[in-house]
């Protein structure tokens, strides 16, 4: 029978883990000693070092281990992530803005899976963005009809920001989240 066991305390330090792990390990010889048990333990905040002298010092050793999990930077892959989810929730956008140009019977909420995906990836970027994370902004072109540079999505249309693709749009081209261009037919009646 496979069996999985977790044990979990936010109030041990280094040589309380040492401890728990070694009477773990007396239990299970005076239990069990001719049966396979591995024991994860899982400890971010110590070093690499600590944690191989915490696992080294466990008697009688185990057959196999210790092996060391390196944890990655969280803050930078945490940045990473969002920054990715946020591009993914960009793109997104677009498309659906684009969709809702060749047709206006077009309804991204009722699109089933891809409005789904697309409400879950929202809620996670707001739960995220309490942190101070830094997205570059959408890529910025120039709008005759305003006379200024606007964000691309001001003109393709965009579901998070609330904004419809401007009627005298006629193309656009991103690149990336580098740049864009768009050709309008804007000719200056107001």
């Amino acid at each position: 029978m496979k069996v999985n066991l977790s044990v979990k305390s936010d109030q041990l330090n280094k040589e309380d883990l040492r401890a728990l792990l070694q009477a773990i390990r007396d239990c299970e010889m005076a239990t069990f000693p001719d049966k396979e048990i591995y024991v994860a333990a899982e400890a971010p905040e110590l070093s690499t070092d600590d944690t191989t002298g915490i696992l080294t010092s466990i008697k009688p050793p185990y057959n196999y281990g210790p092996v060391i999990f390196k944890y990655a930077e969280k803050e930078g892959v945490t940045s990473d992530a969002l920054e990715a989810l946020k591009a993914q929730h960009q793109a997104i956008d677009r498309l659906f803005a684009e969709l809702i140009k060749r047709d206006p019977d077009f309804f991204p909420s009722k699109s089933g899976q891809p409005w789904e995906a697309c409400k879950k990836g929202n809620a996670v970027i707001k739960r995220m963005e309490g942190k101070d994370v830094k997205i570059p902004p959408a890529p910025t072109v120039y709008c005759p009809k305003d006379a200024k540079k606007v964000p691309i999505w001001y003109c393709l249309g965009s579901l998070t920001q609330g904004r419809e693709a401007c009627p005298y749009l006629v193309k656009a081209t991103v690149h990336g989240g580098e740049s864009a261009e768009v050709e309008c037919k804007w000719r200056g009646e107001r």
